[in-house]
């Protein structure tokens, strides 16, 4: 079997460069130019007639720049003669517009998928989509992996055990993913009414359906963007008697000021994975976490979980051959 490769665009390199260890290799280069017009250039800086190769990316800021190196990337290797081309990618493109919910919309998260595939990937490798349908927005193989176990983990090693721990669906549509953390490890759940005001993310949340009361909450939900429903769902829990609060979320986006606004309404530890790159503040500077093969990145209850080895082990089920 011929080696396969690894690519790697400009939107997440450092979780590329832990896959390629996980693998066994290293990352194989290309360059990313940006011409005086705002045109860019990729250029592969290896032969891949006849290999199969591997590109990881994700939908990271700014995410039309790194949308287009990607298209590109993708091209590249089909111009070079890859005989199969995995795409990699853990936070999914517009992955909330899943649907058609007001008149005259495009489905933009399936029009990304066909995208993506005539661009050149042959199977696509993702993580946590936002819905059940968008499974069926691909025209070519696609896996999708779940954070469920690596967050729990992380909860059996974290909670004191003393603590009586409550799973909470920070809203009504995350309560059926909710069940595969209940089904890890058993705890008790709760639902939160959450109501979206309008357009500018206004989130009310008005009921809880479970007992909270002298319990450790635990806000799930697939991804955090500003903040605002964990924030409006932390304040309802803590009306409601909770004695401690968590917020997870397989992606984190955390955007205007979304790590800020949930400190500020009483959620003690927000944990979230790598599927996006993440900056924690420390003092007056931001600095990238490096996960490294053996240890996660945890400072100032702000935790991020390396999902490298799970990505790199379904690659391996995928073909990819280091």
């Amino acid at each position: 079997m011929s080696k396969s490769l690894i690519f790697s665009t400009t939107s997440h390199p450092l979780l590329a460069e832990n896959i390629a260890l996980k693998l066994g290799t290293k990352c194989s280069p290309s360059r990313l130019k940006r011409f005086s017009n705002d045109n860019l250039l990729v250029q592969l800086g290896c032969d891949v007639w006849g290999k199969h190769c591997c590109v990881v990316a994700t939908a990271s800021a700014p995410l039309h720049d790194h949308l287009v190196e990607l298209f590109l990337l993708l091209d590249a290797l089909v111009q070079g003669g890859s005989s199969h081309i995995t795409l990699v990618i853990p936070y999914f493109p517009y992955v909330r517009s899943d649907k058609l919910d007001r008149v005259g919309v495009s489905i933009s998260s399936q029009l990304m998928a066909r995208l993506l595939a005539t661009a050149g990937a042959h199977s696509i490798l993702t993580v946590d989509l936002h819905s059940p349908q968008q499974q069926g927005f691909f025209t070519v193989p696609t896996r999708q992996l779940s954070a469920a176990k690596l967050l729990c983990d992380y909860l059996v090693d974290a909670l004191d055990k003393s603590t009586q721990p409550v799973f909470v669906a920070a809203d009504i549509g995350e309560a059926k993913d909710l069940l595969s953390f209940v089904n890890l490890l058993h705890y008790d759940m709760a639902i939160i009414d959450k109501r979206r005001l309008d357009d500018r993310d206004t989130i009310e949340a008005k009921h809880i359906v479970g007992n909270v009361t002298n319990k450790h909450v635990l806000l799930v939900d697939d991804e955090i963007s500003t903040g605002k429903t964990m924030s409006a769902a932390a304040d309802q829990v803590r009306v409601h008697g909770a004695t401690d609060v968590w917020a997870l979320c397989t992606h984190g986006v955390f955007c205007d000021g979304a790590i800020e606004r949930m400190q500020s309404s009483g959620i003690s530890r927000i944990i979230t994975t790598n599927t996006l790159p993440q900056f924690v503040r420390h003092g007056s500077e931001a600095l990238q976490q490096r996960l490294t093969e053996d240890k996660n990145c945890h400072r100032d209850n702000f935790v991020v979980l390396d999902m490298a080895s799970m990505l790199a082990k379904e690659l391996k089920n995928m073909g990819f051959s280091a």
